[in-house]
């Protein structure tokens, strides 16, 4: 998780809540899981419907690649409010991903 969150909750095994500074309050969930080569999280809350899919493939036997791709549709007001949060948040996960061993 990002540094900077305000508010992290495990609410469930496979779920849990977080609030990242300037943001409403994010409830996510693990919707799919194939350990080989994809992780989805679900966003928890149809006020703010999104989809976090990180995708991963193997470069050599120690190291693997991860992109993250969101999907999400949202008015054009909630768009410009989310867009930067949200970004820095998929750059905070790939920094933080890096230092997984």
């Amino acid at each position: 998780m990002p540094e900077k969150n305000e508010r992290f909750e495990m609410t469930g095994k496979n779920s849990f809540n977080f609030q990242l500074k300037g943001m409403p309050e994010i409830r996510l969930k693990m919707d799919e899981i194939s350990p080989e080569d994809q992780v989805v999280l679900a966003s928890n809350s149809d006020k703010f419907e999104f989809y976090l899919r990180a995708e991963i493939s193997q470069s050599s036997p120690d190291k693997s690649n991860v992109q993250f791709k969101f999907e999400g549709q949202f008015n054009a007001v909630m768009q410009m409010m989310v867009k930067k949060p949200l970004k820095n948040f998929i750059e905070q996960l790939s920094v933080n991903l890096k230092k997984i061993q």
